[in-house]
């Protein structure tokens, strides 16, 4: 699951590789269904690839490099980006 989330489209794209050697070599299929068969994991992969590299817009706070002491507010935040934030954290 590691690597998915490190180089989701480098997977997707060997995954619909294999698939579509597998389709051509091992099974016999028309025409229509192959296409029908790469759409379909087409679409489940392009869903996989966009939840791992879209950015969370609910995110409250980041951590600024910039800054040793602390974070800045990010688009869910109160204030406006890049406003220096506490963060407090809880054991709950």
């Amino acid at each position: 699951m590691n690597a998915i989330r490190r180089e989701p489209a480098l997977i997707s794209g060997a995954v619909a590789a294999v698939i579509a050697l597998v389709i051509a070599f091992g099974v016999d299929l028309s025409a229509d269904k192959v296409g029908a068969i790469m759409a379909v994991v087409a679409a489940v992969l392009a869903l996989l690839v966009r939840s791992s590299v879209t950015p969370n817009v609910a995110v409250a706070a980041t951590a600024d490099p910039a800054r040793s002491t602390g974070a800045v507010a990010g688009p869910a935040a109160d204030q406006p980006d890049g406003t220096p934030v506490s963060v407090v954290t809880s054991t709950l």
